[in-house]
């Protein structure tokens, strides 16, 4: 607990996973899309960002270290609130926004353990 690493990644990951709750929270209040087709979006990112990430990581292990994985699904997860900034009237960006986001939140869960379990 005194290392400063481990804050800034706890710090990292409540941001991320607070993005993501507030998400999957606010999808039936998004105006002009259909909730369920937003869920369903939803769900499949939240599938993508736990598979893929977790593959990689474990497959590019000598070239890239797991923190750098984390970097990216917070560059991601930036990349996707600009992507729901400009995309509000049109729906196609909502869903792509929704998709990266849920990817991005989905990363958090298999990357911040395995971060861990190498300190």
């Amino acid at each position: 607990l005194r290392a400063v690493e481990y804050w800034l990644l706890l710090f990292v990951f409540l941001i991320g996973i607070g993005i993501g709750q507030n998400m999957v929270n606010s999808i039936g209040n998004i105006p002009g899309i259909d909730v369920a087709t937003g869920v369903a979006i939803f769900a499949a990112g939240n599938a993508v960002g736990r598979f893929v990430p977790g593959y990689l990581s474990d497959l590019l292990f000598r070239h890239l270290d797991r923190m750098g994985f984390i970097i990216i699904a917070t560059a991601l997860l930036c990349v996707s609130q600009v992507v729901m900034l400009v995309s509000q009237q049109n729906p196609i960006g909502i869903y792509v926004g929704i998709f990266l986001t849920a990817a991005a939140f989905g990363s958090y869960w298999v990357l911040v353990p395995a971060v861990e379990a190498e300190w």
